[in-house]
């Protein structure tokens, strides 16, 4: 929405009430998944299947949970950085608010004051991992 307009003011920076929702949504996924592991796991366990065929499918079923694991703690750190992106927003609305920063003022999500500059599209994952850290 940055750059849209509002009635006759221009809205520049993010919906916070909207990012929180998604960093909510974001965490709950991946209690989600993260039990759907657990569960996963268990069950494939504790299955009485004996032969190739049944450690084939433990085998499967630990890569599944390897995989389920994995997305939790990436829908968890995603969430966590929106949450963190929310929480600087405000910040800095409040900060413009009392005089305090200049317009265009943006944080990174490593906290630094300036210029966000945001990996260009298409841009690799490292890139996009190196501008969060």
């Amino acid at each position: 929405m940055a750059g849209s307009t509002t009635g006759s003011a221009a809205f520049l920076g993010a919906d916070t009430d909207a990012l929180d929702a998604l960093a909510g949504q974001l965490r709950a996924g991946a209690d989600d998944l993260a039990g759907i592991g657990t569960r996963v796991r268990t069950r494939a366990e504790t299955v009485m299947w004996r032969g190739l065929d049944g450690d084939e499918f433990r085998e499967t079923a630990r890569d599944i949970v390897t995989v389920l694991r994995r997305t939790s703690q990436l829908l968890e750190t995603t969430g966590g950085h929106i949450a963190d992106q929310s929480a600087q927003q405000k910040a800095a609305s409040a900060a413009a608010r009392d005089g305090s920063a200049g317009v265009g003022t943006a944080a990174t999500p490593s906290g630094s004051t300036g210029a966000a500059s945001w990996p260009p599209t298409g841009a690799p994952p490292a890139q996009v991992a190196q501008w969060w850290a």
